[in-house]
């Protein structure tokens, strides 16, 4: 969400002296912005296998999103549960979400509203940053979970 910088380390081959193929262990810096989606590529030119004669391969690194406890990701979107026992569900009362960077939201339903497992809270601007403008960011969704 914030984005970093990390470390892909890999082996590659490369031609040792008098044209053996030789493994050697080598690193490329990524730098994750914010906006990126899972999916995009980094493409590093002629850093890859070597062959006697021929220009180095590519190396091709794809963004994969790692699963998250309480977050599902939907393209620019969060969505969470919230779990309410049936006593405060009846009642309406107020809830309390955290966001993806641990920002207290208050959920509080209309007045005299009765809370099924089908309500929902769409919190604008609590997203991840748009991959088009990453100063702006999607909503989060958050889906009210009855238990008795």
């Amino acid at each position: 969400v914030v984005g970093h910088e990390t470390k892909f380390d890999f082996e590659r081959m490369i031609c040792g002296f008098g044209g053996e193929a030789e493994e050697e262990k080598t690193s490329l810096n990524i730098k994750v912005t914010p906006g990126m989606r899972p999916g995009m590529q980094f493409v590093f030119d002629s850093v890859g296998d070597e062959k006697d004669g021929m220009v180095p391969s590519d190396v091709i690194v794809t963004l994969v999103l790692e699963p998250h406890s309480r977050f599902v990701c939907a393209g620019d979107h969060l969505a969470t549960q919230v779990n309410l026992n049936l006593h405060d569900a009846v009642l309406g009362h107020p809830m309390t979400v955290l966001s993806v960077h641990g920002k207290k939201l208050l959920l509080e339903p209309p007045r005299g509203t009765v809370l099924g497992n089908d309500a929902s809270f769409r919190c604008l601007g609590e997203g991840l940053p748009l991959s088009d403008n990453p100063m702006m960011r999607g909503d989060l969704f958050v889906k009210v979970h009855v238990f008795f």
